[in-house]
């Protein structure tokens, strides 16, 4: 059976005039499948019709009306995710935020529909690391420097703690973490170095040594290094 890679989930659904695979637990895509004159596309094995499952007889009334609820809750998911991507290519790793699908099944105009699957891991990583939470707030006077999405903030706040702490800074391993460009990473290190109150600032942070020694055992975990 086939599962969602980031969460598990067996509510996959084929959106074959889309080319994807997407979870409609937590609205990622999981894949970027081909159309129908592609070989790969008669390789691969389809989950079984809904309309066969309203069909199926079964001894238990209730499991079966909450099973029609769940299909039609997924139905409902699906057709509002349709809606949002029938104008738009994602690419892997980018999905329809799990908040964002209930605010639009209830109703509601969600405050943000798209999101990248680093952000999740990004947003553990501060979690982990309140030090780099200071860093970030002290960031907020340098326009130049504090960045508008959550990984560019969290990735900059990481070099600017490693710098004043005067650690090398592995580009390419940042890079890799917060699935951020080279060129991105270069401008904020340049952008650091030539900001030399800031970084005072952030060494008298207390325990900012211990703390950043943790947020790299974090990274090298998640990569797997």
């Amino acid at each position: 059976m086939y599962r969602c890679s980031y969460c598990g989930s067996t509510d996959i659904v084929y959106d074959l005039s889309r080319g994807y695979t997407v979870c409609t637990n937590c609205g990622s895509v999981n894949d970027i499948i081909y159309n129908s004159d592609s070989e790969l596309y008669s390789r691969i094995s389809y989950p079984e019709e809904l309309s066969a499952i309203y069909r199926r007889s079964h001894n238990n009334k209730h499991w079966h009306q909450e099973e029609v609820i769940r299909l039609d809750s997924i139905g409902k998911a699906y057709k509002i995710y349709r809606g949002l991507v029938s104008k738009k290519r994602l690419k892997k790793g980018v999905f329809v935020s799990n908040e964002a699908l209930q605010d639009l099944m209830a109703g509601r105009k969600p405050s943000r529909i798209f999101d990248h699957i680093n952000n999740k891991v990004v947003t553990e990583f501060l979690e982990r690391s309140p030090v780099l939470k200071k860093v970030i707030d002290i960031m907020k006077e340098y326009p130049s420097i504090y960045s508008r999405t959550t990984r560019g903030k969290a990735a900059a706040a990481y070099i600017a703690a490693k710098m004043a702490i005067r650690d090398p800074v592995s580009l390419s391993t940042v890079s890799r973490f917060f699935n951020l460009s080279m060129v991105h990473l270069r401008r904020i290190k340049r952008s650091l170095e030539t900001s030399k109150d800031l970084l005072s600032k952030i060494s008298y942070i207390e325990d900012l040594s211990r703390e950043i020694a943790e947020a790299d055992m974090f990274i090298k975990k998640h990569l797997g290094s």
